[in-house]
């Protein structure tokens, strides 16, 4: 049985946890175990899931297609609201209208989406550059 991931508003979520501590999972396992041990949702983050997957660094290599399967992948294992990293978006505003659509459609209960130029790079690495922010304001609105 596939389970949906839809069960509680993220709004709903952030009302009720404060702070909301979301344990990332790389893998349908990882989500049950999270699910099992009592949080009320998880994230999948890009290195979790990119180091995990793919024994690459997060600098951009993997993308929308790699990244919507493994999503949908690792939804299959609980049926906690999940938040997921969909990096910069891919690219510029149609292609975060494609990104966010493509979320929606797999029932993913929210993103975010990181305002780095491309090619971007992990978070915890050095060297990065932000895109201006009526850029990143765009990148938001066609959402």
């Amino acid at each position: 049985m596939i389970k949906t991931n839809d069960s509680v508003p993220w709004s709903a979520l952030l009302e009720k946890h404060r702070p909301l501590l979301l344990p990332a999972a790389h893998d349908g396992l990882t989500a049950r175990l999270i699910e099992d041990a009592g949080f009320p949702a998880y994230q999948i983050g890009g290195f979790a899931l990119v180091g995990s997957r793919f024994a690459q660094p997060d600098i951009d290599l993997i993308h929308l297609g790699e990244r919507r399967a493994c999503v949908r992948d690792i939804m299959t294992g609980s049926s906690l609201p999940v938040l997921v990293d969909i990096d910069d978006g891919y690219g510029d505003m149609k292609n975060v209208t494609f990104a966010v659509k493509s979320m929606e459609a797999m029932r993913v209960s929210a993103v975010f989406i990181e305002d780095q130029q491309a090619p971007k790079k992990c978070g915890h690495m050095g060297d990065k550059n932000v895109i201006p922010p009526e850029d990143m304001v765009s990148k938001i609105r066609s959402t």
